[in-house]
């Protein structure tokens, strides 16, 4: 597997183990979540976008996913007038965070869960392989996050999440 590749490397890789009878890549471990980092957390990071996405979804090579959670971006610990965490401001407050956020919490309220667990179904609800790495503080944080295992997001919601569609289907 390849930790923090872009898909054009990993891509450009697996070209040549193929040409020269080797194995290619099984997996690879980029950020992927609902929040998408304005820019890296750290440097080196490698975060998944849209075209990503289309390319694992075409290739199914399967995501292990670091910070699935965004950080608990889609907690209550963050908000737009909440600015303490300089790293989280640069990172991940921009205007479509927000709404994505704000999706999270309606989808939560059909769901009955919380718009964190919004965020970690979406990762776990990708039309690929994903194993999600969390980063929870306390046990109760790694148990409250278990609630978004049975939730089964639609493609719909999932595009709606990401802001790739405006308004949901009607049930």
């Amino acid at each position: 597997g390849a930790s923090n590749w872009t898909v054009s490397r990993i891509r450009e890789a697996n070209a040549y183990a193929e040409k020269n009878g080797m194995k290619g890549f099984a997996s690879s471990s980029p950020n992927l979540g609902l929040a998408k980092p304005i820019e890296p957390r750290w440097a080196g990071c490698v975060s998944t976008y849209a075209e990503d996405e289309a390319w694992h979804e075409q290739s199914q090579l399967p995501i292990i996913s670091w910070s699935s959670q965004s950080g608990g971006f889609f907690t209550d610990r963050y908000a737009p007038e909440i600015t303490q965490d300089a790293d989280m401001v640069r990172v991940y407050y921009s205007a479509e965070n927000w709404e994505r956020k704000r999706r999270a919490a309606v989808l939560g309220v059909k769901y009955g869960v919380s718009a964190n667990h919004i965020a970690l179904a979406y990762v776990l609800n990708q039309p690929f392989p994903v194993a999600a790495i969390i980063g929870p503080h306390q046990t109760s944080e790694l148990y409250d996050s278990i609630k978004a295992l049975p939730v089964a997001l639609t493609a719909d919601e999932l595009a709606w999440l990401s802001l790739a569609k405006e308004a949901l289907a009607a049930e």
